[in-house]
């Protein structure tokens, strides 16, 4: 098959999911919270929606304080090496897990969380990719990962959207140890939590409303920098509060500031206190952060949300199945639907016709009886008589018989054939032969009434009797 005719079909395919996907979190989302809830459904969203659900809290590490974003007073001390950044994985999620049964307005503590980290655990490159399209730049700088940092042995693991630098082919990118990220992932699930996405904490920006932003994030331990332009991140630095002691390094750091300010203008917004995180307003700077798509997704949530993405196909394939069953079923229901609309007027006609019935029934039993009586044949003998007179007058009749309308006449005329004529002609009788032959003037004629049947009477009463 032709490289394009590949590439067009999986894009078809890959459409088709996609929509399938939708369909199936259009479903997933309109069912009621304990419905989703008995199903194993999570809640719908990006990460940053999440986080307007009861189901997931945000929590924030600044050096030894672990701080659930936006809930006053939620703070809680975790001991670590100081000669380590960070805290071990482990602690942190033994930590989160600790203060999440302390949460207010919570029935019952959230299972699922976000944690935003020091700049410590991230690493940030610039990498250019000129004349590639935007959709394919994740995968495009993921294939080169291993060239970025060639002194590094551990694989790295890149966040969601890298940042298309304004008016170039170049993309700020973030990562962080594969092996890192799995140790978190490993570390909160084995607590009984599910840690949806891993992000900077140096995103988190108190004031952000700025089209331009230059933040200083600084901790006891670490100083980051980074240049916000409509909510996402342009410049990336991170230098450890100890190197500034060198004079060298501290004049080439604020040479740089400048340099970055005179650059890209806007406001400078230093943050060194943990105490804001605890605010509403860190919530709203949580969700602009996860907008820009700076976050991890450990391989917890991955499998969920693959597991997820299954049950909704699942789903919509039941329910087109339900549908297709329900409308082929359709037929069939109108046809019995139809067929009881039938048996009952059935019914009532034959209900409308009992008294006919009955009448037709009395009717037939009184012609078995008295049939045989009533349909015998009259051959009205008078107005026979009367009849033959008319005909054969002025000639003479001198004999006559009469038997089960066989009638024999017997006379004299002087024109024998004109009586025969005469008679044929009348409606009354029929089958007028000479019997005889006739002899000078004397006439014998054999005839039969019209009006009668004593054979179809015999068939009708005397033959259905036997």
């Amino acid at each position: 098959m032709p490289a394009a005719a590949t590439h067009t079909r999986q894009t078809a395919l890959a459409a088709l999911g996609t929509r399938v996907a939708r369909v199936g979190a259009d479903l997933a989302a309109r069912l009621p919270v304990p419905v989703r809830r008995r199903l194993g459904l999570r809640a719908q969203g990006t990460t940053a929606e999440l986080l307007l659900t009861h189901e997931c809290q945000a929590y924030a590490l600044w050096s030894t304080q672990l701080l659930a974003l936006g809930v006053a007073g939620s703070q809680r001390g975790i001991a670590h090496d100081a000669s380590q950044p960070c805290a071990s994985a482990d602690t942190l999620a033994a930590a989160v897990l600790a203060l999440a049964a302390e949460l207010p307005n919570y029935e019952t503590p959230p299972k699922r969380c976000i944690v935003f980290l020091p700049a410590e655990e991230f690493m940030s490159t610039v990498v250019s990719l000129p004349g590639l399209a935007p959709s394919a730049a994740a995968q495009a700088i993921t294939l080169q990962a291993e060239s970025l940092v060639p002194s590094l042995d551990d694989k790295l693991a890149l966040i969601q959207t890298p940042t298309r630098l304004p008016g170039t082919d170049d993309y700020l990118c973030l990562w962080m140890r594969h092996s890192r990220l799995d140790e978190y992932s490993a570390a909160f699930e084995s607590a009984g939590l599910e840690l949806v996405a891993l992000a900077p904490r140096a995103l988190l920006a108190k004031q952000a409303a700025e089209r331009s932003l230059h933040l200083l994030d600084q901790d006891a331990s670490q100083t980051t920098r980074v240049i916000l332009q409509d909510g996402l991140p342009i410049k990336w630095e991170t230098i450890q509060n100890s190197d500034l002691a060198d004079t060298e390094l501290l004049s080439q750091w604020q040479t740089e500031q400048k340099a970055n300010e005179l650059a890209n203008a806007g406001r400078v917004q230093l943050q060194d206190s943990p105490d804001w995180l605890t605010t509403a307003a860190a919530n709203a700077a949580a969700t602009q952060a996860l907008n820009s798509g700076f976050m991890l997704l450990p391989n917890g949530e991955l499998n969920r949300r693959r597991t997820q993405a299954l049950v909704q196909r699942l789903a919509v394939a039941a329910v087109a199945l339900a549908l297709l069953t329900l409308v082929a079923l359709v037929p069939f229901a109108l046809q019995s639907v139809k067929f009881r609309f039938a048996a009952n007027e059935l019914l009532s006609l034959r209900e409308q016709a009992s008294a006919a019935r009955q009448d037709q029934a009395f009717v037939a039993e009184f012609d078995r009886r008295w049939g045989a009586v009533n349909d015998y044949p009259q051959q009205a003998i008078v107005d026979t008589m009367f009849t033959l007179q008319s005909l054969i007058a002025p000639d003479t009749l001198t004999s006559l018989e009469v038997d089960e309308g066989l009638i024999s006449i017997e006379g004299t005329s002087n024109n024998p054939q004109a009586i025969l004529q005469r008679l044929e002609q009348d409606p009354l009788f029929t089958e007028v032969v000479f019997s005889r032959a006739t002899n000078n003037s004397r006439y014998y004629i054999d005839l039969r009434l019209s009006t009668v049947s004593f054979e179809g009477y015999r068939v009708r009463h005397l033959d259905e009797g036997r």
